[in-house]
Formats: structure tokens, C-alpha cells, sequence
């Protein structure tokens, strides 16, 4: 029957003991996590967060969802996980960069930012997708062909006729 104790404060955390061997350091603040062993805090890595203290592993660091990234280490707060902008799209979760963010395809585009797949990108209005490839992993936006409308929403395909023609 072992006893947990906290004996002792060392860099920003409390290191704990079970039975008189050091088991963890939990760190106070929000954004770093406490080492096994009596060496301090870390921060978390750039694309993650934690925004609770008390955590005690890197494992405990959030990645930040697809579609976001985050520059900074020791971040502590999901709303530090910045959205792609409009236009681009990330499938990469705990992307640490904006790199991460892929441009969409030619004469595509998103509606807004914090876009996660390809398939968020919409052709521009008046195009279509002329490869008709409804999961829109290979976009090929262009002029609706003739007898066909020029859509003005986002992504609309081209209707037959809808014209008038």
C-alpha cells in the first residue's frame, strides 16, 4: 500500500513521489507539461496546446484540428490554432505552420477559412467541374460548355439547357 505525496516545487510545477521515487512533475501553467524525472516544464510543441494545468506528459498536448495550425510552443488555448485562410485547405492535423495550408486548384476556391480536404474547395462562379468528379479530390474548374448555364453559386455543375439553349 504505497502513499502518493508532493513533496517538492521545482520550475513552474509540483513533483510528485510514490514511495519516495519521483513518478512526474505536473506543471502549473497551461500550455507546458511536467517531465517524468525532475527536470522542469516543457512547452508544447508548435501545433498543439493544452489549456489546462497539471498535465505531466507531451502526450496530454492537443493538436490543433485539421484546417488550423499553430506557430507558437506553449500554447494554451485552442483559440491560438489559427484557421487556414479562404482559399486553402490543411488535412494535416497539429500542422505547425501555415505551410501546411494547400492552395486550392485553379479558378477554386472555399467559402470561408479553416478548411480541412480538397473537396472544400468550389469552383468559381460560372465554371464548373469539368471532370464531373463529385468527390472533388481532382478538381478541374472551367467555362460551362455550350447549352449549358453559367451558374452564379460556388460549385454548382452546369445544367443542360438551363440556359435557355
Amino acid at each position: 500500500d504505497g502513499q502518493l505525496s508532493a513533496l517538492d516545487v521545482l520550475q513552474g510545477g509540483i513533483v510528485f513521489f510514490w514511495e519516495h521515487e519521483c513518478v512526474g512533475l505536473r506543471c502549473f501553467e497551461p500550455g507546458r507539461y511536467g517531465t517524468p524525472t525532475r527536470q522542469g516544464c516543457s512547452d508544447c510543441s508548435a501545433g498543439k496546446y493544452v489549456d489546462v494545468p497539471g498535465s505531466h506528459s507531451a502526450s496530454q498536448c492537443i493538436a490543433c484540428a485539421a484546417g488550423k495550425y499553430v506557430n507558437a510552443t506553449g500554447s494554451d488555448q485552442q483559440s491560438d490554432c489559427s484557421e487556414c485562410l479562404a482559399g486553402k485547405y490543411s488535412s494535416t492535423s497539429g500542422a505547425n505552420n501555415s505551410n501546411w495550408c494547400i492552395q486550392c486548384p485553379d479558378n477554386s476556391s472555399t467559402t470561408g477559412g479553416g478548411s480541412e480536404a480538397v473537396s472544400d474547395c468550389l469552383c468559381e462562379p460560372g465554371l464548373s467541374d469539368s471532370d464531373h468528379d463529385t468527390t472533388n479530390s481532382n478538381i478541374t474548374c472551367a467555362s460551362c460548355p455550350r447549352g449549358k448555364s453559367g451558374i452564379t453559386d460556388p460549385g454548382v455543375v452546369a445544367w443542360p439547357g438551363s440556359d435557355g439553349h
